[in-house]
């Protein structure tokens, strides 16, 4: 039964090593740095799973107990990768905001709205994960499964039309600029000849 009960958890871990990697891999494409507390914690995992082999023949309970803490380091490598992919797409989308105008975002990435919600979405099930330790991998599962891929996919059309949109926004920076500086200055000289005009009325 131990031996059974050994190989099932070896059957898990490899499945959640797998997850958590794919979920780094996403991360670190977004985020273009690694993952460091994700990374940790498989390699805890990795240290945990070398000492339940070492440890297997003399003492089963032991080597168990280090499995299924190697499991759990895996949920928390995933979990923490995906919490750093979805705010680093959110504080990306919120500079975007400020940086280009909600406007020009709009009219040129109709996905815009849509993406934000689905992140919102996301950080939602997070913070109810927080409260919810019993449950908190089957909701990053739901995450998973559910909303990253897609959030990821849009989140990369936005990254792929961003230059365009900045440009956009320079060119209509510079263009009300220029509107306000022609604006004022006839304004200026407007006011500026009428009161040479009282001047000169009251002189001459």
């Amino acid at each position: 039964m131990a031996a059974d009960e050994f190989d099932a958890l070896l059957q898990s871990i490899l499945q959640e090593w797998n997850k958590a990697e794919k979920a780094i891999k996403i991360a670190e494409q977004i985020d273009d740095e690694i993952v460091t507390p994700a990374i940790f914690e498989l390699r805890y995992a990795g240290r945990r799973l070398i000492e339940a082999l070492a440890c297997r023949e003399q003492d089963e309970a032991k080597a168990l107990g280090l499995l299924s803490d190697a499991e759990f380091d895996c949920h928390r490598a995933r979990h923490d990768a995906i919490d750093a992919a979805t705010i680093k797409m959110v504080g990306d989308l919120t500079v975007a905001e400020d940086k280009i105008g909600t406007g020009i975002i709009l009219s040129h990435f109709a996905d815009f709205p849509k993406l934000l919600r689905r992140l919102f979405e996301v950080r939602k099930k997070v913070a109810i994960s927080r409260d919810k330790r019993d449950d908190r991998d089957a909701i990053y599962d739901t995450i998973s499964s559910g909303n990253l891929d897609e959030i990821v996919s849009i989140f990369y059309d936005f990254r792929a039309s961003e230059d365009l949109m900045v440009q956009l926004a320079v060119k209509e920076r510079r263009a009300a600029f220029r509107n306000n500086v022609f604006g004022y200055g006839g304004l200026s000289f407007g006011v500026l000849s009428i009161l040479t005009s009282i001047i000169l009325y009251f002189y001459s």
